[in-house]
């Protein structure tokens, strides 16, 4: 009868676990990992195909993280530790961040390591978690460690957009946009929100809104005049909460 019980719970457990989508947790805090123009091939001069899959895991190899890989500059958001669960599922303040890149036509994924660029604040180069961290990516390294250890996830199932119920911003639209584009916040409680766009350096080229936001939905309009054609990083960062998302202006 109990071996019976333990089948049972198993099969229900199995679908759930295949349509879950633990790389877009959302704990509240993140950090965002940048990737410019310029890094598209491996050290060893191997390209990374568009459509490739790159995910960032914990010690134990739970995914927080993933982005699929597509020609230009871009930027992957990994999540932090939400200390009000029991489990852990995210990164811990300076725990190591270890990256997984998948590609279609390889036979297994490959563990990369990332060499940082050293900018300043907020840029930082060493490859450990930090609360609302940037890190900008100079290159890309496969690494000999086995992927045994990283944990699956359903790659169909991974989702971009804003999770209802929670803090962070809805997908800028038009994108890419010109002069002008917009998008809503969500908040679960009133606070102070700096909202900023930052080019691909991590320099701050305009502040969108800096003063206290009510609970609940917002509106936010976004000019873009005097900026030159390229990629940038919409940022809104609050108390308890850090978002981002990556636009394309064209002239």
């Amino acid at each position: 009868m109990k071996l019976l019980a333990f089948l049972l719970a198993a099969l229900l457990w199995m679908p759930l676990q295949a349509n879950a989508d633990p790389c877009n947790s959302r704990t509240g805090s993140n950090a965002t990992v940048i990737f410019p123009d310029s890094v598209h091939t491996m050290t060893d001069g191997t390209p990374i195909a568009d459509g490739s899959q790159l995910s960032a895991h914990t010690d134990d190899g739970t995914c927080v993280g993933v982005m699929e890989w597509r020609d230009g500059a871009q930027a992957l958001t990994v999540w932090g530790n939400d200390v009000m669960t029991a489990q852990q599922d995210g990164f811990r303040d300076r725990e190591e961040m270890t990256f997984v890149l998948y590609t279609p036509d390889a036979s297994e994924d490959l563990v990369v390591e990332f060499e940082f660029v050293d900018r300043g604040s907020p840029f930082l180069t060493e490859p450990v978690y930090r609360t609302n961290g940037m890190y900008q990516v100079a290159s890309i390294t496969s690494t000999d460690v086995a992927p045994a250890d990283i944990q699956s996830f359903d790659r169909t199932s991974v989702s971009y957009q804003h999770t209802s119920g929670e803090s962070g911003m809805t997908g800028a639209s038009p994108n890419p946009f010109n002069p002008q584009t917009s998008f809503d916040l969500m908040l679960q409680e009133s606070q102070h929100v700096h909202i900023a766009m930052y080019d691909v350096l991590g320099r701050e080229v305009a502040t969108v809104h800096d003063a206290h936001v009510n609970a609940g939905r917002s509106h936010f309009d976004v000019e873009a005049r005097d900026l030159p054609s390229g990629t940038y990083f919409l940022v809104a960062q609050g108390r308890d909460f850090r978002d981002s998302q990556r636009v394309t202006l064209v002239r």
